[in-house]
């Protein structure tokens, strides 16, 4: 029963909607009162909402809430009202009917039963509409859809179907009459407008059905044929999308979207533990922090089905993916005789490229395969790592995009998850993804009666390539080749981005040059190597980042402040250095060096020109200008580097020789000699 009702236009509220907002005490004291009007409904008793005491209404939801709320659950009754009586009517009140469709339009047991329940339905909203003047067609239309769904796509459909079943009867709804209609009557489709259809579907622009429809109408109309109805244009369309790649790729332009429709070629799983390896992200099916879900990159042994590699993180990028190989082949002591892997976009980075030509030397071949079939052990078996989340709280599903009817847990379960203090933690989604790869490779495989491991350790591995413990550090020491731009590296990795900052005396030597980066933990540091000589040049940490506002600011920021003041100074004073040194070794080998480069740097004397050239004077002159109004300030040269000039001695004394030393005298000297 509702706590709240409406009754000529007036809201009541119940002792216990009161209860929801009001202590006890202070309801039964209203109640007391017994003060304006009271009704009684099914053994609740309701009073006006104006004659609760103003106190106690400023507690309550305002007055438009309550009749709202009231109005809400009174629809929802009344659908269910109505939904009730036509499941009663389908499971019970068919039974008259059937007869009627079976013996009068010789039907099958099947359709006359279908033919006859929907009869029953339809005989309720007649009699219901007719009879007691229901003129309720939303809500009767919405519990129409909850018994047949998808019978009529839109309110129109189903008011039109009503109209015409309280003229003609129900019989005129509840029976499909295309099935009595002879094949003889059927228009025949000629394959001129089969070609136009075709043509028109190929079109990129993507025609709706009906605008299909229409434009092959004007075809017909020109060359005075009779269109296609639409419905036929709807069934062709999907057959032809279904079956022909060709129209696919000319509509959508991508004819590798159309792969999931093809014939496919069966593959026999690998004969041998470390024939291949299988590698796929996983998207773990949990919320932590902010609504985000974390990514685990599976290793996979084709033979055996174990994982022998994985890694989880917040996205399926660079990192993630050599993190999980290097779990793999630390795991195995070896690697496979394949790789393979999707069209990922880790395939095209330096890293991958170097990885790729390392694993190469060795013998072990890296494919990428956008067939499906191709990796189908690893698309497969993820589903059982789905499964095995579930046995942890917060498991939120698939997500929205699976067509899985399992694919997701109640609503009311992913409201509580989603709840902040009842979302995981980072650490906690790395200890789930370790848990279910130990628990994966020790479950039971139904086909082969043993476990991921049992198959793992029993195998021959025949194909499988050893590594050393320097070839494995080779192998997985990452690297790519990047420029230092403003006297750093930057590294970005999904929506991470790594700083790694030269020091001052290199800035000048690689600043705007490439070098090799390798690295195996970004957030550990990374190894610069010269690109042309491959020599190390330094191993760099993480650049720390300083707080901007001053009210974040700590000692700490202060410090590092200073110290990128001190790295500026250190720059410009290393390239200071550079250049002395420079003018230093270019006088020992001309002395006249600075005076050469003096002599072309130096603004030429504009009225010594003109007076040494006279005919340019004369030029001058008859164009009228006055010599007596140049003027031109005085500048000695245009080389304002001082480091690019001769150094001067700092001190000049021009009473003491040069290499002349200075020694403490004693005054008593003279007379100790005497003496």
């Amino acid at each position: 029963m509702n706590e709240q009702i409406i009754r000529g236009g007036k809201l009541y509220i119940s002792s216990k909607g009161l209860k929801f907002y009001l202590p006890e005490k202070t309801v039964g004291t209203i109640w007391q009162r017994n003060k304006g009007e009271i009704k009684h409904l099914n053994g609740c008793s309701f009073i006006q909402f104006e004659n609760i005491p103003k106190p106690s209404l400023l507690k309550l939801p305002s007055k438009d809430i309550l009749i709202s709320k009231c109005r809400s659950i009174e629809n929802d009754e009344t659908i269910d009202l109505y939904e009730n009586q036509m499941l009663k009517q389908k499971e019970k009140g068919f039974i008259k009917f059937k007869s009627l469709y079976k013996n009068s339009y010789n039907l099958s047991h099947e359709k006359a039963l279908e033919a006859a329940q929907l009869h029953a339905v339809w005989q309720y909203i007649i009699r219901l509409t007719v009879d007691e003047q229901n003129r309720d067609t939303l809500r009767l239309f919405e519990a129409f859809n909850k018994v047949y769904p998808g019978k009529y796509k839109c309110y129109n459909s189903f008011a039109n179907a009503k109209s015409e079943a309280i003229k003609k009867g129900a019989a005129s709804v509840a029976l499909d009459n295309r099935i009595f209609t002879a094949p003889n009557n059927v228009t025949r489709v000629s394959e001129l407008q089969k070609y136009w259809t075709a043509g028109i579907l190929s079109i990129g622009k993507k025609y709706s059905n009906r605008k299909v429809w229409e434009l092959l109408t004007k075809l017909c109309e020109e060359t005075k044929n009779k269109p296609p109805s639409k419905s036929w244009i709807d069934k062709y369309r999907k057959k032809l999308l279904r079956s022909n790649i060709d129209i696919f790729a000319s509509r959508y332009g991508n004819e590798k979207s159309f792969a999931s429709k093809q014939p496919f070629a069966s593959m026999q799983h690998a004969k041998y533990a470390l024939d291949q390896f299988q590698m796929d992200g996983f998207t773990l099916p949990f919320w932590i922090e902010g609504f985000k879900r974390f990514v685990i990159v599976i290793i996979r042994d084709a033979y055996s089905k174990k994982i022998i590699g994985s890694a989880v993180g917040e996205s399926e990028n660079t990192i993630l993916i050599m993190a999980a190989l290097r779990d793999a082949i630390i795991n195995t002591g070896s690697l496979p005789f394949e790789i393979l892997t999707d069209n990922h976009s880790f395939n095209q980075t330096k890293e991958a490229e170097y990885f790729k030509s390392e694993i190469d030397k060795i013998g072990t071949h890296f494919t990428v395969t956008s067939n499906p079939q191709h990796k189908s052990i690893i698309e497969r078996y993820n589903k059982h790592l789905d499964s095995l989340c579930k046995d942890y709280s917060g498991y939120v599903g698939e997500g929205i995009r699976s067509r899985n009817v399992d694919a997701r847990p109640k609503q009311e379960m992913l409201d509580d998850y989603a709840k902040p203090q009842n979302q995981l933690t980072k650490e906690a989604i790395q200890l789930i993804g370790i848990e279910i790869v130990d628990r994966f490779n020790s479950t039971v495989l139904p086909k082969q009666g043993k476990t991921p491991n049992q198959l793992f350790d029993e195998s021959e591995k025949p194909h499988a390539f050893p590594v050393s413990l320097s070839d494995r550090i080779k192998i997985l020491t990452a690297q790519t080749e990047l420029k230092v731009n403003r006297g750093q590296i930057n590294i970005k990795r999904g929506t991470t981005k790594y700083e790694y900052q030269l020091p001052a005396n290199l800035y000048e030597l690689y600043n705007d040059e490439t070098v090799i980066v390798r690295y195996e933990d970004l957030n550990e540091g990374v190894y610069l190597y010269d690109k042309r000589t491959d020599e190390s040049i330094i191993f760099l940490e993480q650049k720390t980042k300083i707080h901007g506002a001053l009210a974040n600011q700590t000692d700490e920021d202060l410090q590092l402040l200073y110290k990128n003041k001190g790295r500026l100074n250190g720059i410009k004073t290393q390239a200071k250095k550079r250049n002395e040194d420079l003018t230093r070794e270019a006088l020992e080998q001309n002395p006249e060096a600075y005076n050469l480069l003096n002599k072309i740097t130096t603004p030429k004397d504009l009225l010594k020109e003109f007076e040494e050239k006279s005919h340019l004077k004369r030029i001058a002159e008859d164009r009228g200008i006055s010599f007596d109004k140049v003027h031109i300030p005085t500048r000695e040269s245009e080389l304002d580097n001082t480091s690019l000039k001769p150094l001067q001695p700092k001190y000049k004394n021009p009473f003491t020789a040069y290499g002349h030393t200075i020694k403490k005298y004693n005054p008593l000297q003279d007379l100790e000699d005497d003496l």
